[in-house]
């Protein structure tokens, strides 16, 4: 944890590592505190698991207004007496946060959310993770036993 600017003590910045079982662990950074309009060249989530990786990161494309979202998977795939390969997934989406949310909560209003992304009780997962990497002092935050919690 850290705090680079002073308005948004006591901390704007978390590192955190995270674990899911025992097949996924990666390391979070969260930050509002980007001293720039650009942020820098890594990964905003990496998960590791058994069988391969996934990286979350925000793009922006030449000739494009706005940001993306890259998600890329990378995999092994297995086939018996052969030896293992390497299968790669790229998934480009427009970043479009702030409308998703906003739809989501005027269709629950309406009574058909189905993003569900107004769910008091993932918000409330959200705000744990983010507690969780503030109480953790540096230790492993297993995330199945906190969503479980």
């Amino acid at each position: 944890m850290s705090l680079n600017k002073e308005y948004l003590k006591p901390y704007d910045t978390i590192h955190a590592i995270a674990k899911a079982g025992d097949s996924f662990h990666g390391i979070v950074e969260i930050t509002f505190a980007l001293p720039t309009q650009s942020a820098p060249a890594g990964d905003l989530i990496s998960v590791t698991g058994t069988e391969g990786w996934l990286s979350v990161n925000e793009v922006r494309k030449p000739g494009t207004n706005g940001t993306f979202i890259r998600t890329v998977i990378k995999s092994v795939v297995k086939v018996e007496g052969k030896p293992n390969e390497e299968k790669e997934e790229i998934i480009e989406e427009a970043q479009n946060g702030i409308v998703a949310e906003f739809t989501s909560f005027f269709d629950a209003i309406q009574g058909k959310d189905e993003l569900h992304l107004g769910n008091p009780i993932s918000a409330l997962s959200d705000v744990a993770f983010v507690q969780a990497a503030l109480n953790s002092n540096g230790k492993l935050v297993d995330l199945t036993a906190l969503l479980q919690a």
